[in-house]
């Protein structure tokens, strides 16, 4: 009780406060606050969210219509608090001033004690160079002082006053936008609607009729350009009918330019592409000509375009940049130069000694090549290929005029990063829902066998609290405890399969291997695991990330079973999920990520296909191995039964940005998995569960079905309470989540969660557990709920409330809560409390 009044207090002040911070305390009378804008068009041509932009004034932000930030600000009276900024700015300009006099005493003393010594002696030159490093390194100014009411002031947003004066401007901006999208005739007014001194505004565009694309020509005069040019023209950004849009335009003018960079054009800019545009008597119709001016020179004389070749490439492995503008031209006088035939392409390689990378490794990775034409996509599949070597933390391509006419000198500087390191890490975890602590330390060789390759190893230790559905889940218990010993090799390359190597040379191809075992200690069983993985990665474009991993082996242990777990599995057919079996298979998975920087929607697709025990299968057939007495296949070595399986699973997510604050995020997850052969169910550790964190975060982790099965007996309903595991073959689930920043680093979610799991397999004897067409539908757990979270930049911590809404274990027709409770709300078991780390998808 006494916490609940302290909860009551805090919030009934902090209400008290916000309420008499009004955005309007320090308006002046004839001053009104503007609250909303809003634009509207009467053309679907154009997304009037684009014309936002071009808006001078915006209004007071608000959340759920309070504005919170302004008031937030009014909390601290605004001529005090400048008051009170102009005093500290002052003590620290004071201060800095007595940094700056410090630290030219010191450079002076350094350079009086150097007098005191001959020129060029030990004594003379040990402090000139300690003035130098003085001298560069400088000295910290202060930069700011933390004060409460500051800090305060500037967690909110100053009230926005409203100016008519932007109005207009925004007005004639919003048409010269249209302008620019062909919309020439375009007029834009704006109204005012002011209540209780806040107003209002409205931008309303009548687009009139758009200036179309009549027909194009080409004024090209060089015969070479025109020919790369013209045969380019179905790439064309605009065609015949289509508005003229001076944004299109520009980026078409971006592509025709990147298009002659990729054939030689290495001096090759934007600026020479020029548009002519004659409207004049073609009623709403424009004819445009592209033309492509020559170059001109400072005498007023014009040539042609030409194209340039690469005459020679050098590399330098481990360059040092700061070092080489500090010496100059001496820098490169102790070097190492050596001359590299790589596949009858001659690199040049100007080293400084120390341990490189293999030649062939770079010299592989290189597409810029002596005697080739100039192709800027060769510049950049290099830099990306060479930025995928960890050792290297920075990749500098530049290029410079070569004796030969038309010739061009590619000069690639690689600055090397630190070649071991030992990394520690400690931090809180959030495992399916299950929080914890762990800890990390892990060894990192950067190029240990010369080629580039990264080795890492870790040592791992986790305290990880399993809740439960009693009266104390939300207390962190920490009851399980996990250790690991990982060891992975990283190869910036396609390893093994060399007759593909050319084919995917293109696409950044990587391959990793891994091999750990791992120890975990729960409640209710132990587990031991040995795994074994070797994957290759590759990029297809800039959106398409493809795994396939033909080795995926997985030997787990179970022992040490509770026999009150073992009772409870015994009544279902889960029980086989939990005995120790044998994974050797594969996978393969394909990523689709549009994400880029300023982009309002984007969309995330990952599909995942896994298949184990065949090959197995075929070995035990071949060589007529006999069966153990359950009838199943075990592996001589470790005389476990092996998984025998196929699962595949699709994640599809949106987002669309609807302000510059607020995001619509919806998620579609769907996955099925199917035993057969050697196997009568699925591995655990491949099992489907619902619920907990990152799912229906109304229900507690793995609490969630399958189907509408219900624990009915007492004795049966305990043991669910203490080993909610609910797994299953088959999931669905949607998501929806809105989210909006409050204010400083705190944002706010609502969200409605939908989903549940189900069995295919005819074994499964959870009654109403199986998944059926005609009903799976009635089965579909739904919640809603709000979150807060706590965005520090460099991770989010994450707290939601969930509210079941539809529960199917309940009987048909009460499974609606909302419906047949009013006091629905009230009960604390309808009600889930989630902790996380990051956004829940």
């Amino acid at each position: 009780m006494s916490i609940s009044i302290k909860y009551l207090t805090i919030i009934t002040a902090a209400t008290i406060v916000l309420n008499g911070c009004s955005p309007k305390k320090y308006f002046a009378e004839d001053e009104t606050l503007l609250t909303k804008m809003s634009v509207e068009c009467d053309t679907r041509q154009i997304d009037v969210s684009e014309t936002e932009e071009y808006i001078r004034q915006k209004p007071v932000r608000s959340v759920f219509g309070i504005a919170i930030h302004a008031r937030v600000y009014n909390s601290v009276d605004p001529v005090k608090n400048n008051e009170r900024r102009a005093k500290i700015q002052k003590k620290i300009d004071e201060k800095n001033d007595l940094l700056r006099i410090e630290h030219e005493n010191k450079l002076s003393k350094l350079r009086t004690r150097a007098r005191f010594y001959p020129k060029d002696s030990r004594k003379y030159n040990k402090y000139i160079e300690k003035s130098k490093r003085l001298r560069d390194k400088g000295y910290s100014e202060k930069t700011k002082k933390f004060c409460l009411p500051i800090f305060i002031q500037n967690i909110g947003e100053e009230p926005v006053k409203y100016n008519p004066v932007m109005s207009a401007k925004s007005a004639e901006q919003i048409r010269l936008y249209m302008c620019n999208k062909g919309f020439y005739d375009a007029k834009v007014e704006y109204t005012e609607k002011t209540k209780h001194r806040n107003t209002e505004v409205t931008y309303k565009i009548t687009a009139g009729t758009p200036i179309t694309i009549n027909n194009v020509s080409y004024n090209i005069q060089e015969d070479t350009l025109r020919k790369y040019v013209l045969t380019d023209t179905l790439s064309r950004l605009f065609a015949l009918g289509s508005n003229l849009d001076a944004d299109v335009l520009r980026t078409e003018s971006e592509r025709i330019t990147a298009h002659l960079k990729n054939n030689g054009y290495y001096s090759f800019a934007k600026n020479y592409i020029t548009y002519q545009i004659d409207t004049i008597g073609k009623d709403h119709k424009a004819d445009l000509t592209v033309t492509i001016e020559p170059i001109t020179l400072d005498n007023g004389r014009t040539i042609d375009h030409r194209r340039s070749y690469i005459s020679q490439v050098a590399v330098f492995p481990n360059h040092n940049g700061k070092q080489a503008l500090t010496d100059g031209d001496d820098y490169y006088n102790d070097t190492d130069t050596t001359l590299h035939n790589f596949k009858g392409s001659p690199i040049y390689f100007v080293s400084h000694g120390g341990r490189d990378v293999k030649p062939d490794v770079v010299a592989n990775e290189v597409f810029v090549r002596p005697g080739s034409l100039y192709r800027q996509n060769d510049v950049t599949n290099t830099y990306r290929h060479l930025s995928t070597f960890n050792m290297y933390k920075m990749v500098n391509i530049e290029f410079s005029p070569a004796p030969a006419r038309d010739s061009l000198n590619c000069n690639i500087f690689l600055t090397n990063n630190m070649l071991q390191a030992y990394i520690f890490e400690i931090g809180g975890t959030n495992s399916s829902g299950n929080l914890g602590a762990a800890s990390s330390l892990t060894y990192q060789h950067k190029n240990i066998f010369h080629g580039a390759e990264t080795f890492d190893m870790k040592a791992s230790v986790a305290l990880e609290s399993q809740n439960n559905l009693s009266k104390e889940q939300l207390k962190l218990n920490l009851n399980t405890q996990e250790y690991g010993l990982e060891a992975r090799l990283y190869f910036p390359r396609l390893l093994l399969f060399k007759f593909l190597r050319d084919f995917f040379r293109d696409n950044t191809p990587r391959t990793y291997f891994s091999a750990g075992i791992n120890y975990r200690l729960r409640p209710d069983y132990t587990r031991s695991m040995v795994n074994v993985n070797l994957y290759y990665q590759w990029q297809v474009g800039n959106y398409y990330t493809h795994t396939f991993t033909p080795l995926r082996l997985s030997s787990i242990h179970i022992s040490n079973t509770d026999s009150t777990f073992m009772r409870w599995l015994e009544k279902l057919y889960i029980k086989d999920s939990y005995q120790d079996h044998f994974i050797l298979g594969s996978t393969y998975s394909i990523t689709f990520n549009n994400q880029s920087s300023g982009k309002r929607n984007y969309d995330y697709l990952k599909l995942n296909i896994s298949w184990a025990g065949n090959l197995l299968q075929l070995a035990n057939k071949k060589f007529k191995t006999e069966q153990n007495d359950e009838g199943a296949y075990t592996v001589p070595l470790v005389n476990t039964m092996y998984a025998q399986f196929f699962k595949t699973d699709i994640d599809y997510r949106h987002y669309l940005k609807t302000s510059e604050t607020t995001t619509m995020a919806l998620r579609g997850y769907l996955g099925v998995g199917l035993p057969y052969g050697n196997s009568s169910s699925m591995p655990f550790t491949e099992q489907y569960f619902s619920g907990g964190a990152n799912s229906l975060r109304a229900w507690q982790i793995r609490s969630v079905g399958p189907g509408c099965y219900s624990v009915k007996q007492d004795a049966e309903t305990e043991l669910q309470k203490q080993f909610p595991n609910m797994t299953s073959d088959m999931k669905i689930e949607a998501n929806l989540e809105y989210r909006f920043k409050v204010f400083w680093v705190i944002e706010g979610a609502w969200f409605v969660d939908a989903g549940n799991i189900w069995s295919i397999n005819a074994d499964d004897r959870r009654t109403g557990g199986d998944f059926d067409f005609k009903r799976f539908y009635k089965e579909i757990a739904v919640g809603s709920g709000l979150g807060l979270r706590l965005d520090f930049d460099f991770f989010i911590f994450r707290t939601d409330f969930g509210l079941k809404l539809h529960d199917p274990s309940l009987p048909e027709g009460s499974r609606w809560i909302m419906k047949d409770d009013s006091r629905f709300m009230l009960r604390k078991s309808n009600w889930a409390f989630c902790l996380g780390i990051g956004y829940p998808f």
